[in-house]
């Protein structure tokens, strides 16, 4: 499960990338109102391991790291 907050209406972008840098997919790519989102992220295609999620909104960014088990 993913959450973040935006704080005012905005471009949000959420993606996840490998330890490589690489990009794997794209969350969300959107317009959106201000509020707290949710949402969830299934690596089932994925092998276990630490991948970074990146949140743009607007001009401000932030990476979290994310560790997927299976």
């Amino acid at each position: 499960m993913i959450s973040y907050e935006v704080p005012e209406e905005n471009d949000v972008t959420l993606t996840v990338y490998d330890v490589n840098g690489r990009l794997v997919q794209t969350l969300v790519d959107n317009h959106l109102s201000e509020g707290k989102y949710s949402l969830t992220f299934s690596g089932e295609n994925l092998q276990s391991g630490v991948f970074f999620c990146e949140l743009i909104v607007g001009s401000k960014r932030e990476i979290r790291k994310l560790v997927l088990l299976k």
